[in-house]
Parts: C-alpha cells; sequence; structure tokens
C-alpha cells in the first residue's frame, strides 16, 4: 500500500470528536471534580454540552459525559453547583432536550432541574457555578 494511501484511512478512522472544559469545580471535601464540557462531533452537527464527574485533579476522558447530557446547547445553558460533598446539582434550561441523566454516580447523588424563570433567577445569584475555571 502506498504511503499517501495509509495516511488517508488513518484520518478516516481518527476520531474527529473534541472536547472542550468550560467548567470544573471540586466537591467540597475534594474527592470529585464536575466538569462542565462542550462534546463537538465534527464539521456537520453542533456540539452538545455534557457533565461528567471524575476523581478530584483526573483528566477528562476522551467521552461523552457520564452524568449529564444536553443537545445542542451552549455550555452557559448549564449551570452546576456543590450542595454538599455527596449532593451535586445540575440546572439546565428548560428550550433544550436532555439526551442522558444519571442521578445516582458512585454514591453520588445527582439533581437535576431547569434554571428558573427570570423572576426567580434573584434568589439563585452567587449560587451557581458558570464562570469558566479551568
Amino acid at each position: 500500500m502506498s504511503l499517501a494511501l495509509l495516511l488517508l484511512i488513518a484520518s478516516c478512522s481518527s476520531s474527529v470528536n473534541h472536547n472542550a472544559i468550560r467548567l470544573r469545580i471540586s466537591s467540597p471535601d475534594g474527592r470529585w471534580d464536575a466538569i462542565v464540557f462542550t462534546r463537538d462531533y465534527g464539521a456537520t452537527t453542533r456540539a452538545d454540552t455534557h457533565v461528567s464527574v471524575v476523581k478530584r485533579g483526573a483528566g477528562l476522558p476522551d467521552e461523552a459525559g457520564n452524568v449529564f447530557i444536553i443537545d445542542g446547547a451552549a455550555a452557559t445553558v448549564v449551570k452546576i453547583k456543590w450542595d454538599d460533598d455527596s449532593r451535586l446539582r445540575i440546572a439546565y434550561d428548560k428550550e433544550y432536550v436532555v439526551e442522558y441523566a444519571l442521578h445516582d454516580f458512585h454514591g453520588l447523588i445527582v439533581f437535576i432541574s431547569h434554571i428558573p424563570p427570570p423572576e426567580n433567577k434573584q434568589r439563585f445569584v452567587g449560587e451557581w457555578c458558570t464562570e469558566v475555571t479551568v
């Protein structure tokens, strides 16, 4: 086989998925990191927003989120916060479709809800993490 043909085959079979971390926050006890990231599947599709929980300081695997995926949304429509050492709260804009949601992850409880409407957002100021802190 020619070198050009081998390079063509290799480039076609390589993964085109790309994860971009938008937010990473640690649990209060420092055991876990919750990561909000966008996952881009290539030029012909739009990116989805995912949430994964990993051991603190661990790298983000090159795979889909392990606790939450929302279809075609920018990372800014997903907010996260730790209620305590074992409870993670995820809120998202109700205009988007949830593709995957896990409510129990290695003993962690994951609460998922809609972002409150504008008239109720005042009580959430300062509680939700939305800044990029990678």
